[in-house]
């Protein structure tokens, strides 16, 4: 699964960000919150809280086009005690006229 975690840490003046994070699936949202904060490290911040996702098995076909502040490849995911290492593709062009 795929979470998208909006982050306004940057105070009144600094635009939001997006925060893209692979985790097993969990119905409550206020749960799957607490174990992505405990478990999981975003492999994408964007601006783009709109990004087009895909998820293929272990591999995940993301595009944005908003300016991107963070990525890593593979991303990982926590299961029980081991990691499970899942392929990103990340199509990335940005449309810096509307990337305010």
């Amino acid at each position: 699964m795929v979470y998208v975690v909006v982050s306004d840490s940057g105070g009144a003046t600094v635009p939001f960000t997006y925060h893209y994070f692979v985790h097993r699936a969990i119905e409550d949202d206020s749960l799957a919150l607490e174990s992505l904060r405990d478990n999981a490290t975003a492999f994408l911040i964007t601006r783009d809280h709109d990004a087009q996702t895909s998820v293929f098995g272990n591999q995940i076909k993301i595009a944005v086009k908003r300016q991107v502040f963070h990525f890593h490849n593979p991303a990982m995911v926590r299961l029980d005690d081991d990691y499970l290492a899942v392929d990103v593709w990340l199509d990335a062009q940005i449309d810096y006229e509307n990337d305010g």
